[in-house]
């Protein structure tokens, strides 16, 4: 219910159609997180990131940020 009323605010405030595509929009609205000062565990990996066989709409997602 919270995305249909996000979705619904953002083509109010851009004047898009209903039938245009709401993420490229939404894309515009989010900056790149960069921090102020170097954080400490920046340079130790500690994040991995899983390998998935199988193409699923939680893979499509983040399909452009890996």
């Amino acid at each position: 219910m919270l995305q249909l009323i996000q979705n619904a605010a953002a083509r109010l405030l851009t004047r898009s159609r209903r039938s245009d595509q709401i993420i490229p929009i939404l894309a515009g609205f989010t900056a790149p997180y960069e921090p102020d000062r170097c954080l400490r565990s920046s340079g130790r990996n500690l994040l991995i990131v899983p390998e998935s066989r199988l193409l699923t709409k939680g893979d499509q997602a983040f399909a452009g940020h890996c």
